[in-house]
């Protein structure tokens, strides 16, 4: 996919992104970004614009990785039940195969 320009508008300013995602895609994650900035301003006694942005870049990767912590752990619980389901498959195979001789 051939990049293109997305014009976007965070905290009042306007960015051109480039990317070749789905425009909207971008769009998205731009109305969140704005939506999480807005949030922090209004709840805090910050008002700097390069320390909302901070502060904003630190909640959301702590977002990011609690999910792929969580993430992690679940692909951990799905091999672990996957191991748990082909050992007593193959215990039931074998002892049908048993049954059967």
């Amino acid at each position: 996919m051939e990049k293109s320009s997305v014009k976007v508008t965070i905290m009042g300013a306007e960015y051109a992104l480039k990317s070749d995602v789905d425009p909207e895609y971008v769009q998205e994650l731009a109305t969140y970004v704005d939506q999480k900035m807005h949030k922090l301003e209004q709840s805090s006694q910050v008002h700097s614009a390069l320390k909302i942005a901070v502060l904003t870049a630190v909640n959301i990767s702590d977002e990011l990785f609690r999910l792929k912590r969580k993430y992690d752990q679940l692909v951990e619980e799905i091999e672990s039940k996957s191991q748990e389901i082909t050992e007593n498959l193959d215990t039931f195979l074998n002892q049908y195969s048993d049954f059967l001789k």
